[in-house]
């Protein structure tokens, strides 16, 4: 008996160092271990958020909400030295921004963009700067590659990102997710919350598409804007749901802006989409990616459904841009 426990113990402990290995062989070490050129935001002085520095000629790349209305008093802190940063471009609907170093006398240091998003449960490497700690790294797993749209009153709008599972700290916005082959293959935003400002450890992540499209056209995209946030109806209350005929599916329209495109077409927080443009929609995705195919001041079709009715409404709304 005690030979037997002896090797299944011994049995064990193979086991357990053979995940280990084979855990250590897919941790991204290289991109972990080494110092990458990443920076950190400074607005009139104050930390406020990361960054990377993303071509030779010293673009750095961050996140919109850092440094958005801030075009004075930009400076970026990288290697030691405070440098002058330029607003160049922003993009809203990814939450990224460009700024421009000064001419350098010899190239910058620069991660590269990877060319997609990784594979579900790869391992990436968060670099970043958290709570005013300087060059803090966080691993984290691909939760979810295929993006997924998250609603900010603040923005009047919604983002466009994939899912991390891993903590992020405030401070780490705008700082660089990296891959085993020490490329980007995001940017920082935000995270996934259960009660307010309580993270559930899921990061929200900007692709690397959105990011070489930026660095590609330097330049501010007008994006549409709705006026109200998406929830799926069966993310409702039960009493709620049973005010609809048995089997409806649908977007409810909440929050409603009350200055926005979709309140000024009659539509309040307890309307129930179920098609557009003649297209039925069930899930959050279907509208909102069919509202950023279109341009401000385009119109789309919604076909309405308000509770206690059975019979849906079309109502025409005029899309806004936001700001």
């Amino acid at each position: 008996m005690q030979l037997t426990y002896r090797g299944a113990l011994q049995s064990a402990a193979l086991f357990a160092l053979t995940l280990l290995a084979a855990g250590c062989r897919t941790l991204p070490g290289g991109a972990a271990a080494r110092r990458l050129p990443t920076v950190e935001i400074l607005i009139a002085g104050r930390m406020e958020g990361s960054g990377y520095i993303a071509d030779a000629g010293g673009t750095v790349v961050t996140a919109d909400h850092v440094v958005r209305q801030h075009t004075r008093g930009l400076e970026v802190l990288w290697d030691g030295k405070r440098l002058s940063a330029t607003l160049v471009a922003r993009d809203i609907l990814h939450d990224l921004a460009l700024l421009r170093l000064p001419v350098p006398e010899k190239p910058y240091p620069f991660i590269p963009t990877a060319q997609s998003t990784p594979a579900t449960s790869a391992r990436v490497v968060l670099h970043g700067s958290a709570q005013f700690d300087h060059d803090v790294r966080f691993h984290g797993w691909v939760a979810r590659r295929r993006p997924v749209f998250r609603y900010f009153a603040k923005r009047q709008g919604f983002m466009e990102c994939w899912l991390v599972n891993s903590f992020s700290p405030p401070g780490t916005s705008g700082g660089a997710w990296v891959d085993s082959r020490g490329r980007v293959v995001g940017v920082q935003s935000g995270f996934m919350n259960y009660r307010e400002n309580s993270m559930s450890g899921v990061a929200l992540v900007t692709s690397p598409a959105a990011i070489r499209e930026l660095l590609a056209s330097r330049t501010t995209p007008k994006r549409p804007r709705l006026g109200c946030g998406i929830e799926e109806l069966w993310s409702q209350p039960k009493g709620f749901i049973a005010r609809f005929p048995p089997g409806t599916e649908g977007l409810i329209t909440i929050p409603i802006e009350e200055d926005g495109p979709t309140a000024a077409a009659g539509l309040t927080r307890e309307s129930l989409i179920v098609a557009v443009n003649g297209k039925p929609v069930r899930f959050r995705p279907d509208l909102v990616a069919e509202v950023y195919r279109h341009e401000p001041g385009e119109e789309l079709e919604l076909t309405v459904l308000a509770p206690d009715t059975t019979e849906p409404v079309t109502r025409r709304v005029r899309l806004g841009t936001m700001p």
